[in-house]
């Protein structure tokens, strides 16, 4: 046997080793490790020393035994829910590392500053509510690529800029929140490809424009709402003169806070 054949050989023998040995790629990135770093980042954040319930947090505990964060049969976080809980500060980009979590609820908080793009990596997502905190800056355009997110609220808070057309590509999503922020612009017709949409709530904002032709599938179901009052499902539209809501499909508001959005 030639040299060349001998170290074409080996080099086969090799590889052969390295395919048979080297484990596959566990679901997602990351690790247990990771995720508490990640905990431990967002305590440190948003003060959690003062948080209303922090038990066990920042501690040796496994982290299915700190308080409103539940695992999968690999450890790895899958649900954190800590609203209502006196979050103070800004989200860390590190929860981006979270990349089996499926639910992630920081509502009814005081956080601040802007939603991080990182926040775009955590494809298992199905739930992300950060309504009714301080939140500025624009909806970041990552969070398209969320194509498991079913539900998106980030109302109440204080956003800026215009609604992202990527949002369009949340083929899954049934409520998208964005209502009383301080979003301009129209409203994009990629929301017409959300079929399985349930909930939108747009009102509260400096929206202009009309509602795109690609959202009058909702058009049957239309309800003014004149001071709280709802009119009956199915009344039809009239040129109304006033700043309110309409409700289409049992909860779908898309008027803007100045001027009032029609069907074209």
């Amino acid at each position: 046997m030639t040299l060349t054949s001998r170290l074409t050989a080996a080099f086969a023998v090799v590889l052969f080793a390295l395919l048979v040995v080297a484990p596959l790629p566990a679901e997602g990135q990351g690790s247990v490790e990771s995720d508490r770093a990640a905990l431990v980042a967002l305590y440190d954040a948003t003060g959690g020393d003062n948080w209303t319930n922090n038990a066990n947090w920042k501690t040796d505990a496994p982290l299915s035994e700190w308080e409103f964060v539940v695992v999968n049969e690999a450890n790895r976080v899958s649900e954190l829910t800590l609203r209502n809980n006196n979050l103070t500060g800004e989200i860390p980009r590190e929860l981006g590392s979270l990349t089996n979590i499926e639910q992630l609820r920081l509502n009814g908080n005081n956080l601040t500053g802007e939603i991080p793009r990182e926040l775009g990596s955590l494809t298992n997502l199905e739930r992300l509510t950060l309504g009714h905190n301080s939140l500025t800056g624009e909806i970041p355009r990552e969070l398209g690529s969320l194509t498991n997110l079913e539900r998106l609220t980030l109302d109440t808070n204080n956003l800026t800029g215009e609604i992202p057309r990527e949002l369009g590509s949340l083929t899954n999503l049934e409520w998208l929140y964005l209502n009383d922020n301080n979003l301009v612009g129209e409203i994009p017709r990629e929301l017409g490809s959300l079929t399985n949409l349930e909930r939108l709530f747009l009102s509260g904002n400096n929206l202009t424009g009309a509602i795109p032709e690609e959202l009058r599938r909702f058009e049957d179901t239309i309800n003014p709402q004149q001071g709280g009052v709802n009119l009956p499902v199915g009344t039809p539209v009239p040129a109304l003169p006033f700043v309110g809501a309409l409700l289409l499909a049992g909860g779908l508001y898309v008027m803007g806070r100045r001027k009032m959005l029609r069907p074209r």
